[in-house]
């Protein structure tokens, strides 16, 4: 049986780790926000660009050997990932930042932003760190090579969508954050887009698989 004296001390060791939580998670002053909004700019354009560029890639499979529906969906994702892929490429290079995250960490940009970071954007943190690739979402090696093998159209149409629907869903946890906290008005409108264009596609690619 725990003593009253033994209670006492856990009760008091318990407030003083909560109050050193509480001192490790204060609010950040405004200039460390600013840095931080920066960074989030940068690292978010940086995903978004390996993002898009594996969508033209799986678009590219399914313009062939696939539905009609399917086939005409791959092909405008092609066309409107090529075309903001540009868009992300020049904005990063008048930046001056590179293509990629020095450290090779594709969502070091919201792990270093975790005072900002709501529910929903920690559990994706979480499924990014469990992904192979990084970033949950990202097809691997095989499961490409599987989507551009198959032969049997029915077959290669329904992987494609659910391939494509998981894919989306990733650009939607990755978009919250910089449409609520990026600097730029660029990069704030193309999350807002991402967020308002992958959702309507969601929910087409889901009536497809329907």
């Amino acid at each position: 049986m725990i003593s009253r004296r033994d209670s006492l001390i856990f009760l008091a060791g318990g407030a003083a780790g909560l109050a050193v939580h509480a001192f490790l998670r204060k609010p950040l002053t405004p200039t460390q926000l600013a840095l931080q909004a920066q960074a989030i700019d940068i690292g978010y354009v940086q995903s978004m660009l390996v993002h898009h560029q594996q969508a033209v890639v799986m678009g590219g499979l399914a313009e062939k050997g696939c539905s009609a529906a399917v086939m005409k969906l791959a092909g405008n994702i092609v066309r409107v990932q090529s075309a903001e892929i540009a868009q992300l490429r020049g904005w990063l290079a008048g930046m001056d930042a590179p293509a990629l995250p020095e450290n090779g960490d594709l969502m070091g940009w919201m792990k270093q932003a975790d005072a900002l970071l709501n529910l929903n954007e920690r559990l994706y943190l979480e499924r990014c760190a469990a992904s192979p690739m990084g970033m949950a979402g990202l097809l691997s090696a095989q499961e490409l090579r599987q989507l551009q093998t198959e032969q049997r159209i029915h077959y290669k149409s329904d992987l494609f969508l659910r391939y494509m629907i998981a894919h989306h869903e990733g650009a939607l946890a990755m978009s919250t954050l910089p449409s609520r906290h990026a600097q730029t008005g660029f990069v704030r409108e193309i999350a807002n887009h991402v967020l308002q264009k992958q959702a309507n596609e969601i929910g087409y690619m889901k009536d497809l698989l329907g």
